[in-house]
C-alpha cells in the first residue's frame, strides 16, 4: 500500500479532530462535575426573584457566604510556581 501525501494529509487531519474531540469533552465533562459539585454555587443560583424583606432576608440565611473564597487558596498554589 503507497500512502502518498494528500492520504497523509487527510490521516493527520483525522487525528487532529479526533483528538481535538476528546480534550474538549474532557474539559466540558470536568466543568460540569466541577459546577454541579459546587454547594455555594448552586445555592447562589437558586436564590429568590421576590423583593419582599422576608425573601431577601430567608436567601441571605440560606448562602453560605463564610465558604465563598475556599477555593481562593487551591487556585494561588496551582498557579504561583
Amino acid at each position: 500500500m503507497i500512502i502518498n501525501a494528500k492520504n497523509m494529509l487527510m490521516v493527520l487531519a483525522a487525528i487532529l479532530v479526533v483528538a481535538l474531540g476528546v480534550i474538549g469533552y474532557v474539559y466540558y465533562s470536568q466543568g460540569v462535575a466541577l459546577g454541579t459539585m459546587d454547594k455555594v454555587t448552586t445555592t447562589l443560583q437558586t436564590q429568590s426573584n421576590s423583593d419582599e424583606t422576608d425573601s431577601i432576608e430567608k436567601d441571605l440565611n440560606d448562602t453560605e457566604i463564610d465558604s465563598l473564597d475556599n477555593d481562593l487558596d487551591s487556585i494561588e498554589k496551582e498557579i504561583t510556581p
